[in-house]
């Protein structure tokens, strides 16, 4: 045996081989497990660095989101203080005038409803038509006229100039 010889003849010891060999396996692993490591290594920061993209990005869409739904309730907000200053304004002037139609005296004053009812009488009205507000309100416009007035249609016509023109 050529390998045996040359170890008898002392030149390359038997344990020297041995070793070389374990160390040439040994080697051979290591290189395997470190390119498992590196590999290992790579695919978790791929998944980290992922991980980290989709986050930004669903940070994002959430920041967007946010934005927009603060946006839209401003806007509702501010809509909602328009109208009520709008409302608020109209009450004031609607509070102006019943004050004004309340205190004159020397005109008689009154509102009627589509049908032709009282539905506002002013103290100049009491004292020109001769009713209290408690007794002529929801009563038919009508009774303002003689019976003769209603039996020629009166009442009627007057309630089609009242429609065109807002006032008789």
């Amino acid at each position: 045996m050529p390998g045996l010889d040359e170890h008898a003849a002392g030149k390359i010891p038997a344990s020297a081989l041995l070793t070389g060999a374990i160390r040439a396996e040994e080697s051979r692993l290591l290189g395997q497990r470190t390119s498992a490591a590196r590999r290992g290594f790579v695919v978790a920061s791929l998944v980290v660095i992922s991980s980290f993209v989709v986050a930004l990005f669903l940070l994002y869409v959430h920041f967007r989101l946010l934005n927009a739904e603060l946006r839209a309730t401003e806007q509702a907000e501010h809509r909602a203080v328009e109208a009520y200053n709008r409302e608020a304004a109209l009450r004031q002037e609607e509070q102006r005038f019943r004050l004004f139609v309340e205190t004159v005296e020397d005109y008689a004053i009154f509102a009627l409803d589509s049908d032709g009812r009282v539905t506002n009488w002013n103290k100049g009205a009491e004292r020109l038509k001769g009713f209290a507000a408690s007794e002529i309100m929801g009563k038919h416009f009508s009774c303002f006229f003689t019976e003769d007035d209603v039996r020629d249609g009166k009442p009627p016509a007057r309630t089609g100039l009242c429609s065109k023109g807002g006032t008789i």
